[in-house]
């Protein structure tokens, strides 16, 4: 489960914050709903773990502002890791200048509409 609407401004203020009980039951009612021959389920243990995530849930790819020697991929949550042969091909030709960035047509993952 992700997309919590808390944020933590300080990740070390928050990192070993323990896993509430309605997480929990909603966790538990989940996985009887996913595995319905549920009479040996049993949860052991339930960890929290935090990702970063930029507020409109889209990736940052991009210079920041103002920078030509810079190219960064950020704010993956996790699930980057499925799109890193599409990221890996956007920075290259970012950060070679190969003129192939604009048909990527990226500026919803543009750092800039965050004024970064």
């Amino acid at each position: 489960f992700h997309g919590r609407t808390a944020v933590v401004e300080n990740p070390s203020d928050n990192y070993k914050q323990p896993v509430s009980a309605a997480e929990r039951h909603e966790m538990s009612t989940a996985i009887k709903a996913a595995f319905k021959d549920d009479h040996q389920l049993s949860v052991s243990r339930m960890e929290p773990c935090m990702y970063t995530m930029t507020p409109d849930e889209h990736f940052l790819v991009g210079r920041p502002e103002g920078s030509r020697r810079v190219s960064a991929v950020a704010g993956l949550s996790g699930h980057g890791f499925k799109m890193t042969p599409a990221l890996g091909e956007m920075v290259v030709d970012l950060a070679l200048d190969t003129g192939k960035f604009p048909l990527w047509n990226a500026n919803f993952v543009s750092p800039s509409r965050f004024g970064v």
